[in-house]
């Protein structure tokens, strides 16, 4: 638990959480921007089956690899917040720590 850890461990603890955050948000950002371009590959998938463009849309719109696609760019940034909520917190009893009398 946080507050078991020292002040240094709670300072490394507050470094290792906004790395992990940080890494998060751009892996995340990186999938945002696939997600588009994996949805046109899967839409024109669906118009050389010969499917119209609006049923080819949302065709790929329901298709299972685009909403796989999705749900990790979503779970990403899920763990991407949480990771700096983790970092917010370890910094609050950071302060405190400091500042409470000896």
């Amino acid at each position: 638990m946080i507050s078991d850890l020292s002040t240094h461990q709670l300072r490394d603890y507050i470094l290792e959480q906004g790395r992990d955050a940080v890494e998060l948000r751009q892996v995340k950002a990186r999938l945002r921007k696939l997600l588009p371009q994996h949805l046109q590959s899967i839409q024109n998938s669906y118009r050389r089956r010969g499917l119209a463009p609006a049923r080819a849309l949302r065709a790929a719109l329901t298709d299972a690899d685009y909403l796989e696609h999705v749900e990790e760019t979503l779970d990403i940034g899920v763990r991407a917040h949480d990771a700096r909520l983790r970092q917010e917190l370890a910094t609050m009893m950071y302060t405190v720590c400091k500042h409470k009398p000896s």
